[in-house]
C-alpha cells in the first residue's frame, strides 16, 4: 500500500509523492515563547516526530524545519504585563518548551530556528512584495493587500463572513482603521522608540507574524514544500497568508503539496486556549505519568481527531506501554509478526491508533522493536 495522507485544502487522502524523488520537506510552526507547553503543543508536535521517523523508515531523507517565533505582539504583550524584559521571557519559555520536548523523547527538528535570525531576508520579501504592487503602507505598518491575491483563502475555503469572525474572535488585528479590509494583514511595523526594533532595509521596525514563517520556508527550504504543518487553528489566517506570500513570491501555487493539521484537545468541552485559561501543561502531566504513557495517550488517537483528555486514559496507558516493554526485553526473536499490518496502518494518513493495536498483538522481538522505536518511544 501507498502511503497516502489527508490534505487539508483538497479535503481527502492523497498519495504521497515528494518533489524531489526521496528528499521530503516539511516545515512546522513552531511556539510563541511566552506560556509553553501544553498538551495541544504535545499532541501536534509529537504527531509530526512521528510522521518524520515514519518517513524515515520508509527510506526517505527528512528535511524538518520548525521555527520559535521570538518575536510577537503576544510576547511584548506578556512582558509588559509580567514587567519581564522580553528577551529574558522568550529564552525562559523557550528553553522551557525544548526541555518538555526533548522529555517527550521528541527528536524531530534537529534545530529550532528563531525569527529573529531572519531580519534581513523578511525585510527584503516585505520590500518585493511592496514593488511588486501587493503590500501598502497605512499608518504605522505595511499591509499585504489580500484583493491583489485572487486565490486568497483556497486552503480553507472559509467565507468572507467566516474569515472576519475569526479574525475578531482571536483579535489578530486591533487596527482596523489603517486596513482597506479585514483580510489584510500586518508585515512590517514601525516601531514606536520603547519598542524592540531591527534596522534593516525597511528601515527601523520588526516583522508581523506571518511573514517570518513564510520567510524561513523560503530561505530554508524554498518557495515549494512537501508538507506544510500546525494546528488546525492555523490554516486561517497563518497558513492562508503564508500561501499569500509564498505564492505571490513564486508566481505559482500551492506553495505546499500537502498541508496537514492537527485536531485540538478539549477541556470540559471547549478548546484549550490560553484566552480560556483552560490549559492542561505537559509539565504538570509529566510529575505523575511516565513521557511513554503521555506518547501513547496522544498517538492513540488519530491526529485530526477532536478529542478530550480521560485521566483514566493515561493510568491504563502507563499499564499498556509496560506490558510492551516486557514483551520486547523478553523476547529476542523476530518472526516479522505484525510488520505489514504495520505499515498497512501507517500508510492509511498515519493511523497510529491502528498501529498501537498492531505493536500490541506483535507479542515483542525486533519487529515489536521497531515498532516502538517509530512510534517515538523511548
Amino acid at each position: 500500500m501507498a502511503l497516502k495522507l489527508f490534505d487539508s485544502r483538497r479535503r481527502k487522502k492523497v498519495a504521497f509523492k515528494p518533489l524531489h524523488g526521496k528528499t521530503v520537506s516539511m516545515y512546522v510552526c513552531g511556539v510563541t515563547p511566552y506560556d509553553t507547553t501544553h498538551l495541544g503543543h504535545a499532541s501536534t508536535f509529537t504527531f509530526f516526530d512521528t510522521l518524520s521517523r515514519y518517513l524515515a523508515l520508509r527510506g526517505f531523507d527528512v528535511r524538518y524545519v520548525q521555527n520559535i517565533t521570538d518575536i510577537d505582539e503576544d510576547i511584548l504583550k506578556r512582558a509588559r504585563e509580567t514587567n519581564t524584559e522580553w528577551r529574558g521571557l522568550v529564552k525562559r519559555w523557550s528553553a522551557r518548551y525544548i526541555e518538555n520536548m526533548r522529555r517527550l523523547n521528541v527528536c524531530w527538528p534537529k534545530r529550532y530556528y528563531r525569527a529573529t535570525d531572519f531580519m534581513g531576508e523578511m525585510a527584503a520579501m516585505v520590500k518585493r512584495l511592496m514593488r511588486m504592487g501587493l503590500a501598502y503602507e497605512s499608518g504605522w505598518a505595511v499591509y499585504f493587500d489580500t484583493a491583489k491575491f485572487k486565490r486568497y483563502g483556497y486552503i480553507s475555503s472559509f467565507t468572507h463572513k467566516q474569515m472576519v469572525y475569526l479574525l475578531t474572535e482571536r483579535e489578530e488585528h486591533p487596527d482596523y482603521a489603517n486596513m482597506k479590509r479585514p483580510e489584510d494583514f500586518r508585515m512590517w511595523v514601525r516601531s514606536r522608540y520603547w519598542e524592540p526594533s531591527w534596522d534593516t532595509a525597511m528601515g527601523t521596525g520588526r516583522p508581523g507574524w506571518h511573514i517570518e514563517c513564510a520567510t524561513i520556508i523560503n530561505t530554508l527550504l524554498g518557495p515549494k514544500i512537501d508538507i506544510q504543518g500546525g494546528g488546525s487553528d492555523l490554516m486561517f489566517p497563518h497558513h492562508e497568508d503564508t500561501a499569500a506570500i509564498l505564492d505571490s513570491i513564486s508566481g505559482d501555487g500551492p506553495y505546499a503539496s500537502h498541508f496537514m493539521h492537527t485536531g485540538m484537545i478539549l477541556k470540559n468541552g471547549e478548546k484549550m486556549s490560553k484566552s480560556l485559561g483552560n490549559l492542561i501543561m505537559l509539565s504538570d502531566l509529566l510529575k505523575r505519568y511516565t513521557p511513554n504513557a503521555i506518547r501513547w495517550v496522544l498517538l492513540s488517537h488519530h491526529y485530526r481527531s477532536v478529542w478530550e483528555l480521560d485521566m483514566d486514559e493515561l493510568r491504563r496507558a502507563d499499564e499498556r506501554v509496560r506490558r510492551v516493554e516486557r514483551a520486547i526485553k523478553s523476547h529476542g526473536g523476530d518472526t516479522g509478526a505484525g510488520m505489514e499490518r504495520f505499515f498497512d496502518a501507517m500508510d492509511d494518513d498515519m493511523d497510529t491508533p491502528r498501529a498501537l493495536e498492531v505493536l500490541e498483538e506483535a507479542g515483542g522481538g525486533r519487529s515489536a522493536a521497531k515498532m516502538f522505536s517509530t512510534l517515538g518511544f523511548a
